[in-house]
């Protein structure tokens, strides 16, 4: 879907950013210049739902409603997006909220109903009822003529993907530029430089090529990776930069990484950075079943991290730990933990930290990592 903004986005067009929009962080954005200039969510010309406030926005932990969002969007006007998302922790794990919750950012702030609007490329509006405060009206006008002196500045995207090798296990990276006729505008042609790195962070692959409109590349960027004999799973990372050529949307570019196993294939789309301490609660009943943590430092320096694992039925508890330098991964096995010389099942409680950037992924799988499965944390 593509949503229509009642007012003039400040000339800020998709996978191009003026000066000004760089410099400006407190204006209501539209919603056509969505978060990380990402126009469309899918090919879709289902109409969009009404929601009620009783509805989440964000599904994420304890989950974010529509009415919590608006009220406080409505109650702090001098907040931008990015502040109203991070005081709520919208859009903070998955990112999956992200264009609804800049529509109802933008519906909250300018008065727009979107909910309202038709479907269709040419799903426009009249000027808004509510008004801007007018610092907010001055700051619009100012940064309007200031991008309208600049030139456009190409957005360049990192994305990054982790690396998973082992016992019939491979790892392939989708890039795909598509967009749906129904839509009506098209991706722009994006520059990719794709680099991988082991474990250690050397660099063992490297490809560079033009990803042009309605093209699809699948690379499969385990091989030649180097393995540890001594660990079933080996991990590493892959750095990929998408560098627009010209005018147009980010469309479908969003990479996606593919674990192949010898019974199972399981599909995740690359995201920002992890959060610092996250938790989750999982199962141990299955004794063929086996559980791996993954991490990748994205910083550029040293970072620790480590993972608390804990019985929620017996005073069983270990901790596993491990620094990694810059750009390196680490992945270690989650053991099933033992109390008074027996195995302890049931449900266990995985607390996460790092003191620095990271991206974070739990797998599980079976014995001989015939079927395995991944998330992002």
């Amino acid at each position: 879907m593509i949503y229509r903004a009642q007012r003039r986005p400040l000339r800020k067009r998709n996978c191009h950013h003026k000066h000004a929009s760089q410099l400006h962080t407190n204006r209501p954005k539209t919603a056509e210049a969505s978060y990380h200039s990402i126009s469309v969510t899918t090919a879709t010309t289902q109409p969009r739902k009404r929601h009620t406030g009783q509805d989440l926005l964000c599904h994420c932990d304890d989950g974010v409603g529509y009415s919590k969002f608006t009220t406080t969007v409505a109650g702090n006007p001098d907040l931008s997006f990015e502040e109203i998302c991070d005081r709520l922790s919208v859009g903070r794990r998955c990112t999956a909220c992200l264009l609804n919750a800049e529509a109802a950012f933008t519906e909250a702030s300018c008065g727009t109903n979107f909910a309202a609007l038709p479907d269709g490329p040419a799903a426009t509006t009249t000027a808004p009822s509510g008004r801007l405060p007018p610092i907010k009206r001055f700051k619009r006008k100012f940064y309007g003529a200031v991008d309208r002196v600049l030139p456009e500045l190409p957005i360049r995207r990192i994305e990054v993907a982790p690396i998973f090798a082992g016992n019939n296990l491979r790892t392939k990276v989708c890039l795909s530029n598509s967009f749906s006729r129904t839509i009506g505008p098209k991706s722009a042609r994006f520059a990719v430089r794709l680099r991988c790195l082991d474990a250690s962070g050397k660099p063992y692959l490297e490809e560079r090529f033009s990803l042009d409109v309605g093209a699809r590349r699948v690379i499969d960027i385990s091989k030649g990776m180097p393995k540890n004999d001594e660990c079933p799973l080996t991990c590493g990372s892959c750095w990929i930069e998408l560098k627009p050529k010209d005018q147009g949307c980010n469309g479908s570019s969003r990479p996606h990484f593919i674990l192949e196993a010898a019974r199972a294939v399981t599909a995740l789309h690359t995201q920002a950075v992890n959060q610092r301490e996250p938790s989750m609660v999982t199962g141990r009943d299955n004794p063929s079943e086996r559980q791996f943590i993954a991490h990748v430092n994205t910083g550029n320096r040293p970072v620790d991290v480590m993972c608390s694992v804990v019985s929620l039925h017996t005073p069983a508890s270990t901790l596993i730990e491990a620094t990694l330098p810059t750009r390196c991964s680490h992945v270690a096995e989650i053991p099933v933990l033992n109390y008074e010389g027996q195995p302890v099942r049931g449900p266990y409680l995985l607390d996460f930290s790092a003191t620095g950037t990271v991206r974070r992924h739990v797998l599980i799988a079976d014995t001989d990592l015939g079927r395995i499965s991944a998330d992002h944390l």
